[in-house]
């Protein structure tokens, strides 16, 4: 990560500051751009982005374990009153489309987290690093309409 880019993604914060824990996931994803996406290799970078969403989830709520699947996450988030599904996501919203869903039989979900701009930050399987890899258009054509994943957006409270 260019450190030009994350100067920019911090100025354009402090612009407009939140103080909710959404913004404070967005902040911590900001700040893991560039890293390493599973760095305990609890999964393999290939499949590692649940575990470092909920790594940076658990740096904010202690309480919300580290999980490995798509469909753990999302279903704990439909069971968590901490989640709320939201059909206008902002920044820090979690986008999520769960792996056993796809209507084209599909095998591996994906999440990530909304930064400014529709911009999604999530791990890369190529490269092993969460950076900003989608936009929410880029997801839909991606995963809605090639693999026959839903999509769900979930803000946390």
């Amino acid at each position: 990560m260019h450190l030009d880019r994350l100067l920019t993604l911090i100025r354009n914060y402090l612009m407009n500051p939140d103080t909710s824990f959404s913004s404070s996931l967005y902040l911590m994803a900001i700040s893991k751009l560039g890293k390493d996406a599973s760095p305990r290799d609890r999964a393999s970078d290939e499949f590692g982005c649940v575990e470092f969403v909920t790594e940076i989830i658990h740096t904010i709520l202690p309480e919300v374990s580290i999980m490995l699947g798509t469909y753990t996450f999302w279903e704990y988030m439909k069971n968590n009153s901490r989640f709320q599904e939201t059909l206008f996501p902002t920044r820090g919203c979690i986008i999520i489309s769960p792996t056993g869903t796809s209507t084209k039989r599909a095998k591996t979900g994906h999440v990530g987290i909304l930064g400014d701009n529709e911009i999604i930050m999530s791990s890369d399987s190529r490269s092993g690093l969460f950076l900003e890899n989608y936009s929410v258009r880029s997801w839909k054509l991606y995963y809605k309409d090639k693999l026959g994943f839903p999509i769900y957006y979930y803000k946390l409270t």
